[in-house]
């Protein structure tokens, strides 16, 4: 089975992106403002990622390979899409600060599948690799590997 970014057409692609990033800024905007640190580091952590394993593991497989995050300008969102039906499984995203290596996601939003992690915060340790970002979590149990789409 091809990856999400190889089975879609760039025309496609670039809609999911746009859609995507619409939806995950309209949102925000209707959270409370909040003030975000980041430092210059945060660049290398932007853009979009496609899930590739768990830490340690080799490459996934099943519908986990198309599940996408999106990190922009101190917004964030996770969403992974049903390849088969195009049904989205979850979604949730919100504000993020990013100081000395130490990402803190605030969950602001989420579809009902993931509604119950609104207003929690999760800590990671995120290194980036040429194209890979490792998240490892900080008294959570999300550690992970990410590809970044080019």
């Amino acid at each position: 089975m091809k990856s999400l970014s190889n089975s879609l057409k760039p025309i496609q692609k670039c809609f999911l992106l746009f859609f995507l990033m619409s939806l995950s800024i309209a949102l925000a905007q209707d959270s409370a403002m909040a003030t975000v640190e980041v430092d210059n580091a945060a660049d290398d952590i932007t853009g979009v990622w496609v899930y590739h394993s768990k830490k340690g593991e080799e490459a996934a497989t099943g519908d986990v390979r198309y599940r996408l995050k999106f990190i922009a300008d101190n917004h964030w969102t996770i969403t992974q899409p049903d390849p088969k039906t195009g049904l989205v499984k979850f979604h949730h995203g919100g504000t993020y600060t990013y100081r000395d290596g130490i990402y803190t996601e605030t969950i602001e939003f989420a579809a009902s599948s993931t509604a119950e992690l609104i207003s929690n915060t999760f800590k990671f340790k995120m290194e980036v690799n040429g194209n890979k970002l490792t998240q490892t979590g900080i008294d959570n149990s999300w550690h992970e590997v990410w590809k970044k789409v080019e």
